[in-house]
């Protein structure tokens, strides 16, 4: 009760703004676009089976929660399918804002998550019933996982959610990588958590953790030897070099000239970053070269390119793995800025207002012109129109 009178005004606004984002992301969930796509289609007829999801367990968090949906609703509209998408783009809300926090401080945590959540790539990802939702809510949900075990890993729900938490993300193609990576750049932290816990509780944990994950890709893996590769996020049949090497190239130029061409998830050929984006995913660049000794840097740009690369394989592995990476280093840039100019201006109260409120004013019109690409742009292009079709 202390703790909650305390900080009722922070509660209440984290609260507040959380309500408003989630709000965001369901208006016109089913309405925006004419109908549903293909993938979408293909997604909940998958779903709709609890025999497809043992055959093969690949993103099984998502689908199980799209099958609950899809059972508890009897009418199978565009707003039920994409629902189960939506929910994991406010888990992914909470845990970038978690990160954010940690890192950078309320106020630059507050900007960040305004920018991650207004982007159009979150918007398209959350919006749509196809698998990218899973890495934008995995690489997040993994380091605030990691924030939480190193900060109280003597608590019980802390291991709990680790446990439940990890288990669920070795069921999204590619993130084995990225979880052994953080795991193995983290190492003494996680031993000293792990070396915390009773010898009793580890071992109950552990057994938990192998039969929330081992035994449904194990069962499919048997009948489906083809699951297993995709599960590491390798490709069934690997392209050539020049193409992988192409495909790496261009997972630079999506952020800054020319983006993907999916009319299902983006407007035409545009760059996933804005102007402003641009220019603070510079800035976050400049910031992490000046602390690149730092492990949390080491980390940051190790995952960086662990991810282009299971993207330029081309395996199940999408860019949206990229993307909220992309945005920690964005929020970097932006707390890079705040602190030169305060630093310009330790003492002057005047001059830190007129900073944050220039801040406030950008971002809310890089947030603007986000929105209007998602929500005004995108639904009326003819890529997009004939893209989706009545159901």
């Amino acid at each position: 009760m202390r703790f909650w009178g305390a900080h009722w005004r922070q509660i209440g606004a984290t609260g507040g703004i959380i309500l408003i984002l989630a709000a965001l992301l369901l208006w016109r969930l089913g309405s925006l676009t004419h109908g549903l796509s293909q993938p979408e289609v293909a997604a909940a007829s998958f779903s709709s089976s609890w025999h497809h999801l043992a055959a093969n367990p690949l993103f099984l968090p998502l689908h199980v929660v799209q099958w609950l949906i899809l059972t508890v609703v009897s009418h199978h509209g565009a707003t039920v399918t994409r629902l189960a998408s939506t929910c994991y783009g406010i888990l992914a809300l909470l845990a970038f804002a978690y990160i954010l926090r940690r890192w950078y401080g309320i106020k630059t945590a507050f900007y960040g998550t305004l920018l991650f959540a207004c982007s159009a790539w979150f918007l398209h990802v959350s919006r749509f019933a196809g698998n990218d939702v899973m890495y934008v809510w995995g690489v997040p949900t993994l380091l605030a996982l990691q924030i939480l075990w190193e900060r109280r890993s003597n608590q019980l729900q802390v291991q709990i959610m680790s446990v439940v938490g990890l288990a669920m993300l070795l069921y999204v193609p590619g993130m084995l990588w990225l979880v052994a990576l953080s795991i193995g750049l983290q190492f003494d932290m996680v031993r000293e958590g792990w070396q915390q816990i009773q010898t009793s509780r580890r071992r109950l944990l552990l057994v938990a953790s192998l039969g929330l994950f081992m035994l449904p890709l194990v069962w499919s893996g048997i009948h489906t030897p083809s699951v297993l590769l995709a599960w590491v996020g390798l490709p069934q049949h690997f392209d050539q070099p020049i193409h992988i090497v192409q495909r790496l190239g261009l997972s630079g130029t999506y952020l800054f000239y020319r983006g993907p061409f999916q009319p299902t998830l983006w407007l035409d050929r545009q760059p996933v970053l804005g102007i402003f984006e641009l220019v603070c995913f510079l800035l976050g660049l400049v910031f992490y070269a000046r602390h690149f000794g730092a492990p949390r840097t080491r980390q940051l740009f190790a995952l960086l390119v662990v991810g282009i690369v299971l993207f330029a394989l081309q395996g199940p592995v999408t860019y949206s793995v990229v993307v909220p990476l992309v945005y920690l280093v964005v929020t970097g840039g932006v707390g890079y800025l705040l602190h030169e100019w305060l630093h310009v201006f330790p003492r002057n109260p005047l001059a830190r207002g007129i900073g944050f409120g220039l801040m406030a004013l950008v971002i809310a019109l890089a947030c603007f012109y986000n929105l209007r690409s998602y929500f005004v742009a995108w639904p009326h292009s003819k890529a997009a129109q004939s893209a989706f079709v009545k159901q």
